[in-house]
């Protein structure tokens, strides 16, 4: 079966937010005890997994996803769009960074710095507001050509 952009954005997008919610569960373990070592729930690589997956995912709205279909579109939908695809390199920023951190974490004490976890906490939900944004686009497309109002 074939997907949609539409469809196959909504599906990334509950996959992304699937692997943020795990990340997050992590954190919330780590800050209730410390673990035994370093990345005993293999965080590091969640964490690489997710930047990928988030990667391919901006990559894919850019090129056949919903910041593609540019042409046509009202001017404030327009700079919309550019803010989106702004917010994806700052996202993508963040996301390295904060990933660096994580990994330079002291493995002796098995915890990562407040300032860390606070950062990656800040960060998902400025992913989740981005993705947010994002449907919102979409379905003002989806009303605007459904009403016969051009796009």
């Amino acid at each position: 079966m074939n997907e949609t952009p539409e469809s196959r954005g909504d599906r990334e997008h509950g996959e992304i937010h699937a692997a943020m919610a795990e990340i997050e569960a992590i954190l919330d373990h780590w800050a209730a005890e410390p673990v035994p070592t370093r990345d005993a729930d293999g965080l590091s690589e969640k964490i690489s997994a997710l930047r990928a997956r988030l990667r391919r995912h901006f990559r894919f709205e850019e090129q056949e996803g919903i910041l593609a279909r540019r042409e046509g579109l009202e001017p404030e939908d327009r700079r919309f769009v550019e803010e989106l695809l702004l917010q994806h390199r700052t996202l993508e920023e963040r996301l390295s960074k904060t990933t660096e951190e994580v990994g330079g974490a002291d493995g002796l004490r098995a915890r990562i710095p407040t300032i860390v976890v606070r950062e990656m906490r800040g960060l998902f939900r400025d992913i989740r507001r981005h993705e947010a944004q994002e449907e919102l686009l979409q379905r003002r497309a989806h009303w605007r050509r459904s009403s016969g109002i051009r796009e």
